[in-house]
């Protein structure tokens, strides 16, 4: 089976973070992977032509979009607090989680960073420095860090998660 999906293991079958499936055949990649759900970042406009998961697969599947290099508007701390949040539930009720956005650069890289620094108690850097060595195509927007790091030193954000 060929795609052009890019997506790598940040957690060897965990967690995974990338682009967004164009064809049912890369969804089909990531059933082969062990992949059952996915959590979406882009906004509904950005793939509204593109096959989604199958519903008969079962998965668990949850949309947070997220703004990206193109948005008109900055990523504000409780929308990341809470998209963390979601992210943070459904990787405790998944076996085998894809975090995606639409090339698998910025929101997911993001999401994945945060998510790896509160479940492996890294510091943001190193889960950055964790994330680009497994994902090389990852280009998360600086000022985003900058928030994420934010959220993440706030008192509540590891006592949640913890």
């Amino acid at each position: 089976m060929t795609s052009d999906l890019s997506w790598n293991w940040l957690l060897p079958g965990e967690l995974a973070i990338g682009s967004h499936p164009m064809t049912a055949a890369d969804w089909g990649l990531l059933r082969q992977a062990g992949i059952n759900a996915v959590f979406n970042c882009c906004f509904p406009d950005e793939d509204r032509h593109l096959p989604q998961v199958p519903a008969a697969w079962g998965w668990r599947s949850l949309r947070r979009p997220l703004p990206d290099h193109r948005a008109q508007v900055p990523l504000q701390e409780d929308t990341l607090k809470q998209t963390l949040e979601a992210l943070c539930d459904l990787y405790a009720d998944s076996d085998c989680l894809y975090v995606h956005c639409w090339a698998g650069q910025e929101r997911s890289v993001l999401m994945g960073i945060g998510l790896l620094a509160l479940q492996q108690r890294l510091t943001i850097f190193e889960a950055l420095d964790h994330t680009k060595r497994q994902h090389p195509p990852a280009r998360p927007l600086f000022g985003q860090l900058a928030l994420l790091e934010q959220v993440l030193n706030a008192p509540y954000a590891r006592e949640e998660t913890g």
